[in-house]
């Protein structure tokens, strides 16, 4: 699916689930795996870790590798990957964030148990 020039101007809520306590988020390095939904962060970050709340340009996104297997495949049925469900949506909703790009952060929470 292409997207328009108005869907560059736009801004995405994204986040990352951290291994390490808030005091401990290096906000300089976050890296350029995201999720749109919080609650999938949250199994990344585990028990003791921290969910990074940010917001991105659109524009400095771009298509996760699932979404470019599955784009592949929908294409041309002779790149299937037997270990790929290509029925649904991204189990992980994943954004890859352009390494250059700047993530505004909006919070920084602990994971509550």
């Amino acid at each position: 699916m292409g997207r328009n020039n108005a869907d560059f101007e736009s801004q995405i809520l994204i986040h990352r689930g951290l291994t390490v306590p808030p005091e401990q988020v290096n906000t300089d390095s976050l890296g350029e795996s995201w999720t749109l939904d919080p609650e999938i962060a949250k199994t990344f970050a585990g028990e003791s870790g921290s969910v990074v709340t940010g917001k991105v340009s659109v524009k400095d996104t771009v298509p996760s590798e699932w979404q470019t297997r599955k784009e592949a495949w929908t294409k041309d049925p002779t790149h299937f990957d037997p270990e790929d469900d290509y029925s649904g949506d991204d189990p992980e909703k994943e954004v890859t964030v352009h390494p250059e790009a700047k993530v505004t952060v909006t919070s920084i929470k602990k994971v509550k148990k």
